[in-house]
């Protein structure tokens, strides 16, 4: 009988808690020493994370990419409410930071003109160089947690200069594919969709639980989002299934009943209509067509 093959998870400690601190969204960090070639590893993004690959390759497989090589000297922004799973390739080094949606005044025109060649341009959302200035905040950081220094407001300090270290030091062209998901977001309601999307299945339900009237809601939304929230939803629910649907030890009927499917015939035609074949189809790699998290700007 063979064993099983063990699987890392990220970021499992919890940070200690202070009755002094009360940010809006959590922050926090961790460092990851990952030294055996070929382990897996997963992480449930329940909040937003900055990735930094300090060291070593691995591969990522999230969405609708498998095995997205990511190298020492490598960043990625991951949305909450994402799963990734990653197997390393040489040993690896990892950091994540826990990201505050941190907004300065200054920022806003910066925000502006960032949408506005996000509209015109063709971006992708994707990974980015490290640079020297990000590198040093990020070894600060590590420096901190190995002498002791495991503080919220650590973490929260270090947040807000990484992103004045965006703001000064990367072009627009460079912070556009990294940001792309939330660029032009009202963070507050853009956070309150992301954290709660997964307990209701309509759009009616969504606004209702978050307090809006649904015109209000849908304006809000295609400003943030720039489509309906329909739409959006079923976007986010194909990509979560076809993530899973890739995992061949997780049953069908378990996915089925994850995202509330009452019938096979229901989530065959929803994986037909939004992934481009059955369920089976898609798990054995046949008939799959590619889907953007990101839409191309036409």
């Amino acid at each position: 009988m063979k064993s099983k093959k063990h699987i890392e998870k990220l970021c499992i400690h919890e940070q200690p808690e202070c009755k002094f601190f009360s940010p809006i969204f959590p922050v926090g960090f961790e460092d990851i020493y990952l030294s055996k070639a070929n382990t897996i590893f997963t992480h449930n993004t329940n909040d937003n994370y900055m990735l930094f690959v300090m060291s070593g390759k691995v591969a990522l497989s999230y969405c609708e990419y498998h095995n997205k090589i990511f190298e020492s000297g490598d960043m990625f922004f991951f949305p909450k409410n994402m799963e990734f799973r990653g197997l390393v390739m040489e040993p690896a080094h990892l950091a994540l930071l826990k990201y505050n949606n941190i907004k300065f005044p200054c920022m806003e025109d910066g925000i502006r003109r960032l949408l506005k060649k996000k509209k015109e341009g063709h971006y992708e959302w994707d990974k980015i160089r490290i640079k020297d200035e990000l590198k040093r905040a990020i070894e600060e950081l590590i420096h901190y947690r190995k002498s002791g220094l495991s503080c919220n407001h650590i973490y929260l300090i270090k947040a807000q200069e990484i992103y004045l270290i965006f703001k000064h030091f990367y072009t627009d062209e460079e912070r556009i594919p990294v940001f792309l998901p939330f660029i032009g977001q009202n963070p507050i309601f853009a956070e309150a969709v992301m954290s709660n999307y997964t307990l209701v299945k309509t759009a009616e339900e969504l606004a209702s639980l978050l307090g809006y009237g649904i015109k209000t809601f849908r304006e809000l939304f295609k400003i943030n989002f720039g489509e309906t929230p329909y739409k959006w939803m079923q976007q986010q629910i194909a990509h979560q299934i076809k993530g899973k649907l890739m995992k061949k030890e997780i049953p069908l009927k378990q996915i089925m009943f994850e995202h509330k499917f009452s019938t096979t015939s229901h989530f065959t035609t929803f994986c037909r209509k939004h992934l481009g074949g059955t369920p089976m189809e898609i798990r054995n790699g046949e008939k799959a067509k590619e889907i953007s998290l990101i839409q191309k700007s036409k």
